[in-house]
């Protein structure tokens, strides 16, 4: 029992020590990536950020192909796979990568003589897709393994320069060369690059051709995986709608406002959500005690919303002004969308902990089959209220329909979904940093919307909106104040 003790007590402040990693690059890469992102909204018209962001869903989209629910899986398997399984894994994925690029490639030829308007925007799209299919079998492999062994702060460092690279360097490209939207692919082969070149040499990988003898060894993986991708898919249908509908529908420049309001939300929430996406799973899968795993699954639910929901009633009491005085204006479509996306990010602060909790408790093919019902729930909704409200409709079936994927994931959770519900809902509404900061964004935006405030006072005022909405939370007092434990 006391090497028992001692081995769970070394995994915590690994685990601790990991997620204080995760903070502090993540915390990093997400402030310059912020301030990029203030200059791009500065120089791109929509339509540009539109077929950016059409790229990135393309980007994402492959790499869900490849993962097939790999990473995954090999993080909560019982035992992790050899080298000579991993060199297969990789192996496998780079096959399937080529493939994949073939047919972006093949695809230019109908696409060019359908829509010739659109020929120089594909090539475009399949230079930056390519990026990421070829780059991402050297990634996932080494990464999950890391993963898996808690190695958070190297991972982070690597990940966040990676990022920083392929989301801030565009702006210089932007401004001092000719490159054009074209800045966002060089971009993109330089981050990737970097990441693969840093994970090897923490842990190289040599790829392995997957015969038929070799692919039975890893059989077990790929089967488990295929439910973890047919989960991953679905939430890249629905979190990507504005692409798949709006795009076709009503063009480039309300791609591009979608855009930019879910980055603006993505930059204001994502950095938490993400790191507790990526602890939770080996944690979880790694704890055989459910009543452990709920009370971890809510805790996290009341970090997140602490952390993230003062954080977005703040900025949305804010955006209007500061499109006006730093963009003219030229946003102002997006910014009315925002309150909408933004209250979809409430149920988002107890989905991303209980979907990995359905996960390692109940299995992929349970929390696949809640993803599926959210999809489809949400691919409706949106469809429905396009019809009836034209582009608009799109935000409003989306802050509507996250409550329903948060109940499809309650059920998949285990017996007495109610319970479940209850609790999490309690934990992310109840809470008296979320109530002072509505009372003084409240306050922020109608002193702003009158002018009575200028913008540099407005963003001293959402700081300390901000400050004392935070300073009211018992939970975060006690993670930041240390306590002293009797010898």
């Amino acid at each position: 029992m006391p090497l028992l003790e001692n081995a769970q007590m070394n995994s915590s402040a690994k685990v601790r020590q990991g997620v204080v990693g995760l903070f502090v690059a993540n915390g990093l890469s997400f402030l310059v990536v912020g301030l990029s992102y203030l200059a791009l909204s500065r120089i791109l018209m929509p339509a540009d950020l539109g077929l950016y962001s059409a790229a990135l869903v393309i980007g994402s989209f492959g790499t869900m192909v490849l993962d097939a629910g790999l990473k995954n899986t090999v993080i909560k398997a019982p035992s992790a796979p050899t080298r000579d399984q991993e060199g297969v894994l990789v192996g496998l994925l780079l096959i399937v990568s080529a493939a994949l690029l073939g047919i972006l490639i093949a695809a230019s030829q109908p696409v060019s003589y359908l829509r010739p308007e659109v020929q120089h925007d594909y090539r475009f799209l399949v230079v930056f897709g390519g990026i990421y299919l070829v780059s991402y079998p050297f990634i996932i492999v080494p990464t999950a393994i890391l993963e898996r062994r808690l190695s958070y702060v190297n991972l982070a460092w690597i990940e966040s320069v990676g990022l920083l690279i392929e989301r801030a360097a565009p702006l210089p490209l932007l401004l001092w060369s000719h490159a054009g939207v074209h800045s966002f692919a060089i971009a993109l082969l330089a981050g990737r690059a970097l990441r693969v070149v840093a994970l090897a040499a923490l842990y190289p990988v040599r790829p392995r051709f997957p015969t038929k003898a070799r692919l039975g060894e890893v059989r077990y993986l790929l089967v488990e995986g295929v439910w973890f991708q047919l989960a991953m898919a679905t939430a890249l249908v629905r979190d990507n709608l504005s692409v798949l509908l709006i795009g076709p529908l009503f063009g480039k420049q309300w791609m591009g406002y979608y855009a930019w309001g879910l980055q603006l939300c993505l930059i204001a929430s994502q950095a938490f959500v993400q790191i507790a996406s990526r602890v939770s799973l080996p944690v979880l899968a790694q704890s055989e005690d459910l009543e452990h795993r709920w009370h971890y699954c809510l805790v996290q639910s009341k970090i997140l919303t602490i952390l993230t929901g003062p954080a977005l009633l703040v900025l949305l009491a804010a955006i209007s002004q500061a499109d006006r005085a730093l963009f003219n204006g030229k946003w102002q479509v997006a910014t009315a969308l925002l309150p909408l996306l933004f209250f979809r990010l409430l149920p988002g602060m107890s989905t991303t902990p209980l979907g990995i909790l359905v996960m390692v408790q109940s299995g992929s093919r349970a929390y696949a089959r809640a993803s599926v019902q959210w999809t489809v729930a949400e691919v409706v909704g949106a469809v429905v209220m396009i019809a009836i409200m034209g582009p608009t409709g799109l935000a409003w079936s989306m802050s509507l329909c996250g409550w329903i994927g948060f109940a499809a994931l309650a059920r998949a959770a285990g017996p007495r979904p109610n319970r479940v519900v209850q609790k999490l809902l309690a934990e992310i509404t109840l809470r008296p940093s979320l109530l002072c900061a509505a009372i003084g964004a409240a306050a922020v935006h109608y002193f702003s919307a009158r002018n009575i405030l200028s913008l540099y006072a407005t963003g001293l005022m959402s700081v300390a909106v901000l400050l004392a909405s935070l300073a009211l939370e018992p939970t975060l007092r006690k993670m930041l104040v240390p306590h002293a434990h009797p010898g």
